[in-house]
Parts: C-alpha cells; structure tokens; sequence
C-alpha cells in the first residue's frame, strides 16, 4: 500500500517568488524558478494596498535555462489591471505542464504605489515525497 502525506506541506514545495514590497516605478522581476520534476506551478499574488488610481499587471516568463537570457512570456499567463478596487486581495497564476522548465514572475504597476508579493506553489511532485521544503518552519497539527 503506498504511502500517502497528509499534510499540504509534505505534497508541495512553497518558494517565495517575489519578496513583498512596495512597487513605485515600472517592472519588478521575481526569483527563477525550477519546475524539473513537478507537474505544474501556481503563483499566489498577495496584493496589497494600491493607491490612487494605481494598478498591478504581472506575467509569467519561462526559459530553459536558469539565467533566464531568452526568457519569453507565457501565453495568456498574466494578470491584467488590477486596480485599488481590488486591492488587499489574492490572485493565482497557474500554470501546468509547464514547456520550459524555469519561469518566474513579474510584476508591474502603472502609476501610484501597488504593494504585493508573490509564493511559487510547486505541485504533483514526479517521484519520492516528500521533496525538500524551504518555508522557514513548517509546522503540521492535527485535531482531535
């Protein structure tokens, strides 16, 4: 009988993409991301305040080679506009199967002050569990 993880923790691998912050001029580019292995990749925007008439874009890019020289972005993988009506607030990219086996995020804002961040969620991990997780603790409770 295969063994099965109960905790989320244990069946993931959370990466901080992008180190929260507060963006006031033009693109802020995420950490590369290594895909080889897992079946898809989710990136969790934390949006924070946005002000005025500001906005958030963000967009995936990906490449095979770590150094990201000849990064394209990936097709119809961005968020778009999100404005200060949606601020304080989450949006996900995911992306499954990815086709080149790095990717990273960037984030962008037009006008004004966006405040966000961003955790890579790498997920269907292909072979043993559980893979080495790089949160600075985690901690796994279970009631009664």
């Amino acid at each position: 009988m295969p063994f099965h993880h109960q905790s989320i923790g244990h069946d993931v691998l959370f990466r901080q993409a992008l180190a929260p912050q507060s963006i006031t001029t033009g693109a802020i580019t995420g950490a590369v991301i290594d895909t080889q292995g897992w079946v898809g990749v989710a990136f969790v925007v934390d949006i924070g305040a946005i002000t005025g008439a500001g906005t958030l874009d963000a967009r995936l890019m990906e490449d095979t080679a770590v150094g990201m020289g000849n990064a394209t972005n990936v097709a119809n993988a961005a968020l778009v506009q999100v404005a200060a009506a949606a601020n304080n607030n989450v949006a996900i990219i995911d992306y499954r199967n990815p086709a080149k086996r790095f990717v990273r995020l960037t984030a962008t804002q037009a006008t004004n002050t966006v405040l966000a961040g961003a955790t890579a969620v790498l997920y269907g991990r292909d072979g043993l569990l559980p893979p080495t997780q790089s949160a600075i603790q985690l901690v796994t409770v279970q009631g009664a």
